[in-house]
């Protein structure tokens, strides 16, 4: 009677050991999946605010900055007259 109690706290032990050891192993594969997300949405990010900061530093030209008052802004210099063509 003894040794089949032991066989049986043994075996329910070891079953409790391969659940735990699948649910790290579920949450591990999870998390190297959300790693491999982040890196590449972080890549993507990296070469956007590329791009920004070289739209940042071509609109701080005071040329550009004249073109964009004019163009979206409707803006015009002191004694310039502004002409709107309509059709």
């Amino acid at each position: 009677m003894k040794f089949n109690l032991w066989v049986v706290l043994l075996s329910l032990f070891l079953l409790y050991l391969l659940f735990v050891i699948r649910e790290d192993l579920m949450q591990n594969k999870s998390l190297a999946n959300e790693k491999l997300w982040l890196i590449s949405k972080s890549a993507f990010l990296t070469g956007e605010n590329v791009e920004l900061v070289k739209k940042l530093e071509n609109i701080k030209h005071k040329n550009v900055i004249e073109k964009i008052a004019r163009e979206k802004l409707n803006l015009v210099k002191k004694k310039e007259i502004a002409f709107k063509i309509c059709q």
